[in-house]
Parts: C-alpha cells; structure tokens; sequence
C-alpha cells in the first residue's frame, strides 16, 4: 500500500499513510501526503531539518474565511495535522510548488498564520509555535488551480525558499543579507583586488581559508555549503571587462564552493565536483564584486586560492 500524492485515500489506506508520514519524519525519508486528516508527530530538535511533507491540491476553498489577512484558495481539509509534542521558540513552514502558492497555518491556540509570496512567490509563516494540534493549508491564489507541492518545516533561520529565476536582483540582495551575509561588505577577510583591463600578471591569485557557518543553499540555484557572513575576498573592476573569470584551486577543490555577487545584485555560483568551481562570463561590469568562498564536505575549513584571470582557462 503506497501513499501518492492526489490519490484521495480510503479509510484503512488513510491510517496507513498517516503512519508513513510520522515514520518518513522519523526515519529521514519524505513523506507524502494527499488532502486528508494525517496526524504527524513533531517535536523540537527533529531531523532531518528541513522535514518535508509533499502532496497535491485542488484549490476550491475561499481562504478569506480564515481570518483577516488570509486571500487565495486552498483545498476542503487541512493538506496536512500535526502534531506538536513540544513549543518551538522558532519554526519556519513554508511551501514551494510549479504554481504560485498560498499557505494558511493554523495554531494549536486557534491563531491563524497566512502568507502568498514571503520569498519571492514562495509562502512561510515563522515565529513561535505552541503546542498541539497544527494545520496546514496549503493552496494557490486562484480558484480552481490543481498543483503538486512541498512543504519544509524547519527550526533553522538560515533555511528557506531559493531565490528562483523569477526573484529580482533587489529582493536577491535582501534575502542574502536576511541569512546574514555582508553584502555591502567593503573588505573581504582575506584580502581585495583592484584591476583595470589588461591587468599583468594574469592571473592574479588570492588566498584565503574557505568555509563558515551560513548556509549558501538559501540562496537558491546552484548555491551549496557554507560560507562565513563577511566575503572572503572583495574585487574591484575599475573597467568594463569584456571576459573575466573567478576560480578557485585547492588541494581538495571538491569540497569548495564559489558565490560570486556582482554590482547589480546578482549572485553566481559553482561548487566543486569533478571540475574546479569557476564563475565566468562574456561580459563584467565596472563596480565591485563580493566573492564568498565555502565548503560542502565534512571539513569545516579548507585553505584556497582564488583565481582571477582574461584569459580562457580550461577546468
């Protein structure tokens, strides 16, 4: 007996499903739900963080009769009920999806938490929650939209939606400095460059330790690993560039990873796996660019260099 999401359950198929969502929280795995009462047991220090739930809604419902501050649709019962064992001084739900999403939570003590877009077209509600009986609503902004979704709930700030193709660079930024990154940072901790075109030599190399403890991957796209709240290197372009390339080099390149910020708000990366992380393009603008350098494996600081370079190099 299998739980899929958008298959509406029968009773003795609804109590199966309800025990694989409390075991996919406890085991690691994820768990999925359709538009049906399944009880999901939570408790603060769960892992893994972020847990998720996945399921499927028919949006039919007005929302508004939640409460003040509620608009969209959701479907006719709670997406999903949990049940918290403890309070959580912090929790984070939020719901990402291919169609733009409402959420609508309700509290153990009756109090509704409602939100459309929080990141980007991303709904979350956060803060404390008490415990109890929780639900979850999950919907879209128009009547009669059938989506797939994913819920996360997670006790850590720095996790939250990806910025996603359709975030603008301003919302980008704000959303970087939210997780707690310097993006207005003039010094970068281990050193900055200023070049004009046709710079000698060529390349020019910086080095540096890599890692630190805010999470890339909140940064959506290509972002992984961790990376420290100041940039590790801050590179000032006195010219346009017509070609440029950021790179990095290390004994274990594997477990680097590359966030490049660029004037205009716009965040590249790369991490390391076969190749070496790199961040080129056709064209640089004058300005300055912030350049976090962190790590994916299991060691917590790695000693790099960062490359700058015109010239085409092979990965």
């Amino acid at each position: 007996m299998r739980c899929r999401a958008g298959v509406r359950s029968a009773p003795a198929r609804r109590a199966a499903c309800a025990l694989g969502l409390v075991l996919g929280l406890v085991l690691g795995g994820r768990a999925h739900a359709q538009e049906v009462e399944a009880r999901v047991h939570v408790r603060t220090g769960f892992v893994p963080d972020p847990a998720v739930l996945e399921g499927h809604v028919t949006a039919t419902r007005d929302a508004a009769s939640f409460g003040t501050g509620c608009a969209g649709f959701v479907g006719e019962r709670a997406s999903h009920v949990l049940e918290f064992d403890s309070a959580f001084a912090f929790l984070r739900v939020f719901a990402t999806g291919p169609r733009d999403l409402m959420l609508a939570v309700r509290l153990a003590d009756g109090r509704w938490l409602c939100s459309e877009d929080r990141f980007g077209p991303h709904p979350s509600v956060e803060g404390e929650f008490p415990a109890g009986r929780t639900e979850v609503w999950v919907g879209a902004r128009q009547s009669g939209i059938s989506t797939d979704y994913a819920v996360r709930l997670t006790e850590l700030a720095s996790v939250r939606p990806g910025l996603g193709n359709q975030t603008s660079a301003a919302m980008g930024v704000a959303l970087a400095r939210d997780v707690g990154l310097a993006v207005d940072g003039t010094d970068g901790v281990y050193g900055n460059l200023r070049i004009r075109r046709g710079f000698l030599p060529d390349p020019r190399v910086l080095e540096g330790i890599a890692g630190g403890v805010v999470e890339a991957s909140a940064l959506g796209a290509s972002c992984l690993g961790r990376v420290s709240a100041s940039p590790s290197h801050v590179v000032t372009l006195v010219d346009d560039f017509d070609f440029l390339q950021f790179y990095l080099d290390a004994a274990s390149y594997e477990d680097l990873t590359l966030v490049v910020l660029t004037p205009t708000g716009r965040f590249f990366c790369d991490v390391g796996a076969e190749e070496r992380p790199e961040v080129s393009a056709g064209a640089w603008a004058a300005g300055t660019y912030r350049i976090w350098v962190g790590t994916t494996g299991a060691v917590a600081w790695l000693e790099h260099r960062l490359g700058v370079s015109e010239v085409r190099r092979v990965r």
